[in-house]
């Protein structure tokens, strides 16, 4: 767990954290809402968390599991794409 986003974001150093998350072009992150791991909850409580803190992000939830979504890649290369070409 002290590795686990929402714990760096909640502890001590969450000032830190939040600002060095701040700088970020994108901080873009997806869950499917069948996955084997229940990621949708912890990416729910993450993105509750960086709006409390008014942290920009991009939080997206599909209709699949963990496994087999390269389809999703439609979605999220352009999106790191675009990122990557304004900071660089």
């Amino acid at each position: 767990m002290s590795f686990d986003p929402v714990e760096l974001l909640s502890g001590a150093e969450a000032g830190r954290h939040a600002e060095a998350l701040g700088k970020l072009s994108l901080l873009y992150f997806e869950a499917g809402r069948r996955g084997q791991f229940n990621s949708d909850f912890r990416a729910r409580r993450l993105a509750r968390r960086l709006t409390a803190l008014k942290i920009d992000h991009v939080h997206e939830e599909f209709e699949d599991d963990h496994y087999s979504t390269s389809y999703r890649f439609d979605v999220s290369f352009p999106r790191l794409f675009a990122a990557l070409s304004e900071g660089g």
